[in-house]
């Protein structure tokens, strides 16, 4: 049997690249084991990354899963249609036309700007006030004296070229969905190690992403774990065609934020480039099944906590998603609200009154309210054992790989034994 003729067929129209597999596996079902072929597969366009499982005897598709880890960042169904206008900073590899070769390069110093956390949490301000908004990506005297200039650790340098790109141990800033930038990573490359600019320059995004995830994989070797998403990971800062998103692409291990028209570019905001790189640690500890409503649940809610944990490191907050959610419905996990989001919970079923489940809307909303709940509850946490001690432990409890919210549960507690040998009080 051609199960790559038949995946093939099944979408034909669209470019389909196999990821992994076809391989042969068992899956066990409430009766009996079922031989399948399983293959995971990247589409285009719209971009999607597919586990797809096969009965080894019929060659019938029996399930199909959606590997992509999706976020909102902004009023849940917004959607542009326009392609934003590249920014107007002239690329370097398009004035010189050199190429660069990774052979040829060596990690050095650079230095950039970034926000810390985001504008409005470092001034005390409101998403509105005078010089506080989007405006079409537009600098303004407010955001610009909210720009930190800070040192990028293990930027490449082409020793034969002469310029500098944004590729180091831990992160990898290039193109993988629309809009693309010509030649990638080298897209953002400079004849200096000085990425210092505004937000109104393409640039800053990448400068944004790949200094927070840089300092967030380097905080968890800190504590000692060595071994959790610590590659180069790929991440691209202008994707989804204008949409004011961003997503986890699980099956290649990859992240996109999106780039919007007339919305904060997602990766304007720490909490929100974080928020993408919890759902990327949690996955490279185990193959999380996204698509059960507890697990995404679990997935949102880490993915919240650890963004508002390396939030903190700069500012006392209560939320994440601020600048990039513009304070709306979206602005997350803030700590005083968890009464009220358990007494909403109490009025959403896990299945309607006529028997059936919730459709794809209202899971999203119950996935991040549940989300909201357990990431409430890790924070509290931290407010009496600290952010060391409680980031350490809520590591060690991933690496068991629970895919519940009850399981992470004892898993935390698992986690305390193993590292403090039992004694709480130790902590």
């Amino acid at each position: 049997m051609d199960i790559r003729k038949v995946v093939f067929d099944y979408y034909k129209g669209k470019s389909v690249q196999f990821l992994k597999g076809p391989n042969l596996f068992y899956m066990k079902g409430k009766t009996q084991l079922t031989l399948v072929f399983r293959c995971v597969i990247q589409i285009s366009l719209p971009y999607e990354e597919m586990e797809i499982l096969f009965d080894a005897e019929s060659g019938k598709i029996i399930q199909s899963n959606n590997l992509v880890v999706g976020c909102s960042f902004s009023v849940y169904g917004e959607h542009n249609q326009k392609i934003k206008e590249m920014k107007t900073r002239e690329l370097y590899v398009q004035r010189t036309g050199k190429i660069a070769s990774p052979l040829n390069s060596v990690f050095v110093q650079g230095t950039g700007t970034v926000f810390k956390p985001d504008p409005l949490t470092s001034s005390g301000s409101q998403y509105g006030d005078t010089g506080f908004t989007d405006n079409n990506d537009q600098d303004s005297p407010q955001l610009t004296a909210q720009l930190f200039e800070v040192t990028l650790d293990s930027i490449s340098y082409d020793n034969v070229t002469g310029y500098y790109s944004l590729v180091g141990p831990y992160c990898s800033i290039t193109s993988i969905e629309p809009p693309y930038y010509p030649g990638d990573s080298l897209a953002y490359a400079r004849d200096t190690s000085d990425f210092s600019t505004t937000r109104s320059d393409s640039t800053f995004e990448a400068v944004m992403a790949y200094y927070h995830i840089t300092k967030s994989q380097k905080w968890i070797q800190s504590l000692g774990f060595y071994s959790i998403q610590n590659a180069s990971m790929q991440v691209d800062p202008h994707a989804l065609n204008d949409t004011n998103n961003a997503h986890y692409l699980s099956a290649s291990n990859r992240i996109v934020y999106g780039y919007a028209n007339d919305a904060v570019d997602i990766s304007e905001d720490t909490t929100a480039i974080i928020h993408e790189y919890g759902h990327a640690l949690q996955n490279y500890t185990g193959n999380y099944p996204f698509e059960d409503l507890n697990s995404w649940s679990l997935s949102e809610g880490f993915a919240d906590y650890w963004a508002g944990s390396y939030a903190r490191s700069y500012f006392d907050t209560d939320s994440v998603n601020r600048w990039a959610g513009r304070e709306s419905i979206t602005t997350r996990f803030k700590r005083t609200i968890i009464d009220d989001t358990l007494t909403y919970l109490a009025t959403l079923p896990y299945y309607k009154s006529n028997g059936s489940s919730y459709g794809k809307e209202e899971t999203v909303y119950r996935v991040y309210y549940n989300g909201t709940i357990w990431a409430c509850t890790l924070t509290q946490i931290a407010e009496i054992l600290g952010r060391s001690s409680t980031d350490k432990i809520v590591l060690e409890s991933i690496l068991q790989v629970p895919e519940t919210v009850e399981l992470n549960a004892i898993a935390l507690l698992s986690a305390v034994n193993t590292i403090y040998h039992g004694s709480p009080d130790s902590i």
